[in-house]
């Protein structure tokens, strides 16, 4: 038993450093365009006597997640990274000259161009799948490959590799990837949000004194110029100025009282997609005063020791969110683009809330400071 665990273990490791050799001498044997130009010491594979091609060049493409930042915004796009396989590389000695290796190399730029113009027309067309566009690109480049191999005779014609060299690095010149440049003609197609932050309520009432607590937006929804949304407000600390009666209990002049609420709320932009965002907005909800003590024939149990005060309320506000940064994503399974903006919200709102019987109607104004993210989903115009 003892032997047999030993041996499976020494195949395990060697299995393992098998594996990991083989893993360095791929990474090792891929040469990235954009490190340096090809030498013949990059054909390293054995040339098959029996092959009529002068050459014969293996190339790759690896998918990569690249960021790039303007200003305040930044860009997470995907790009495809053109590699020569040197291991599977050969050439022909008897065609081993200048003008051939100067092809081989205009061959190369062909490729990298092949996996610009992919991730390009990826990012303009709409669910686009960029393993189909690069396929497409792919077979261009090859055809063209070949095409450019026989009208230089293998490399042979001097003229010949010049041209399409010049013609190559003309294009690669002209196709460079701006991600900001395809986000420009984007519009918000729709998206959603969260905020929370810090709140002071502050009732005109002759009953309580103001006070401070938190606001959470509870989710929203958002497009190009509106946004409906739902959010919580509790804020504590508040007094009684003077005391409230009712059938069930009473609120002492000087006892501690909380408030809190739950609105529906609607907004259209003033203005947005620069430093500063406006948005006007309404509310419509339910807001809540608490506290005071119940009078013991209507304790249900040891908890219920506190009485409420509970009306429908209404109001208006501005919404006015300072971007701090912007990150814009393309996807990488299809060409849907999506942002993310970080922002700080400044938000008075003025409501009027009427309760029943004693407080009856009572204005009030909320001034919070939230933290608020935005994420969308952008369209062509």
């Amino acid at each position: 038993m003892r032997k047999l665990l030993l041996k499976t273990a020494i195949c395990a490791i060697v299995a393992f450093g098998c594996v990991e050799t083989h893993a360095q001498t791929y990474a090792q044997s891929m040469v990235p365009w954009k490190d340096r130009p090809l030498t013949w010491n990059d054909f390293k594979a054995s040339y098959p006597t029996k092959d009529t091609l002068a050459y014969e060049v293996s190339y790759h493409a690896s998918p990569r997640i690249e960021k790039k930042k303007i200003g305040n915004t930044t860009y997470e796009y995907y790009l495809y990274d053109s590699y020569v396989n040197t291991a599977e590389s050969w050439v022909n000695p008897a065609y081993k000259t200048n003008d051939l290796l100067k092809l081989t190399q205009a061959n190369f730029d062909l490729w990298e161009l092949c996996c610009r113009k992919a991730i390009m027309e990826y990012s303009s067309l709409p669910e686009a799948n960029i393993d189909e566009i690069f396929d497409f690109h792919k077979r261009l480049c090859l055809r063209r490959q070949d095409e450019q191999y026989n009208l230089s005779s293998r490399g042979t014609d001097h003229a010949a590799v010049e041209r399409f060299a010049e013609e190559v690095q003309g294009e690669l010149a002209h196709t460079v990837y701006h991600p900001e440049e395809y986000v420009a003609p984007l519009e918000i197609n729709r998206g959603i949000y969260y905020a929370i932050g810090v709140e002071s309520h502050i009732p005109f009432s002759d009953y309580f004194k103001p006070f401070f607590g938190m606001t959470v937006s509870l989710g929203g929804y958002l497009n190009k110029n509106s946004m409906v949304g739902m959010e919580a407000n509790f804020t504590g600390f508040g007094k009684c100025k003077q005391n409230i009666y009712s059938k069930k209990g009473m609120m002492e002049k000087g006892e501690e009282a909380m408030n809190y609420s739950l609105s529906l709320i609607y907004g259209r932009y003033l203005m947005s997609g620069g430093s500063v965002d406006l948005m006007p907005y309404v509310g419509l909800g339910v807001r809540s005063y608490q506290g005071g003590e119940v009078y013991p024939e209507y304790h249900r149990d040891n908890k219920n020791n506190q009485i409420h005060r509970t009306g429908i309320s209404m109001g208006i506000g501005m919404m006015t969110d300072f971007n701090l940064k912007r990150k814009v994503m393309f996807k990488t399974r299809s060409s849907s683009i999506e942002q993310l903006n970080t922002c700080i919200r400044l938000r008075p709102y003025f409501n009027v809330t009427y309760y029943p019987r004693t407080l009856g109607w009572v204005p009030a104004l909320n001034i919070g400071v939230e933290f608020c993210q935005k994420g969308y989903k952008l369209h062509k115009r």
